[in-house]
């Protein structure tokens, strides 16, 4: 069973003109999204069904992290500017510009944990300087760092199996909506991911091995 391992990501977002369809941050924006723990959880209890909660009862349930020989981009000078694009149906991926976003040797600790607590260890120990990036075309005030970019791409390979629920998760979480409507938007992709067929859940794995999953986020070398 795949699921949502929480770890909770605050960012600010400035204000812009809106694109078509992007639905930009116009405000202090959650973002909840883990990495699978294999079956095990530091933080995390097991009910008999196999899968874990977290502290807050929320299902943590996602893929595998990359492995030793999954990653994303190639660093170097990448023309453009760092987007997010949130359009109706859709959520990312980041844009080339954006990656690599984590260091290397962040990545290789990332690929050694076998605990989310340790994997959310090494991402938030990464120095590396976050970027400035837009939300569609809302610049977004807080740069994004290694946490930002880990937690934007899982978003995106949540949303090729349960693509209403992250546009819900959109709309309620990014483009405004009241706290409850935010928690119920979450605990409705919750619940999307915790009944996912084994297709599914082969979709988002793939996904997280790929660029344009959490992957991306750290340099190919």
């Amino acid at each position: 069973m795949i699921g949502l391992a929480m770890v909770l990501v605050a960012m600010g977002a400035g204000c812009g003109d809106d694109e078509p369809g992007s639905r930009p941050s116009d405000g202090g924006a959650r973002f909840d999204s883990g990495a699978h723990d294999a079956g095990s959880s530091d933080d995390a209890s097991t009910p008999s069904d196999g899968s874990t909660t977290d502290a807050d009862g929320r299902i943590d349930a996602s893929p595998t992290p990359p492995d030793a020989g999954a990653c994303g981009r190639d660093a170097g000078a990448v023309g453009g500017d760092c987007v997010l694009y949130v359009p109706v149906g859709s959520f990312g991926p980041l844009t080339a510009a954006c990656l690599p976003r984590c260091s290397s040797a962040t990545g290789a600790a990332y690929r050694a944990c076998t605990t989310q607590s340790c994997r959310n260890a090494a991402v938030a120990g990464d120095t590396t300087p976050g970027t400035s990036y837009y939300i569609g075309s809302a610049r977004v005030n807080t740069p994004m760092d290694c946490g930002g970019c880990v937690a934007y791409q899982e978003m995106h390979c949540f949303s090729l199996v349960c693509e209403s629920q992250v546009d819900a998760y959109v709309d309620e979480c990014i483009a405004g909506g009241s706290a409850s409507s935010c928690d119920f938007a979450l605990a409705s992709l919750d619940a999307c991911l915790a009944a996912l067929s084994p297709a599914e859940e082969a979709t988002v794995a793939a996904c997280y091995e790929s660029p344009d999953g959490p992957a991306g986020c750290f340099p190919c070398d």
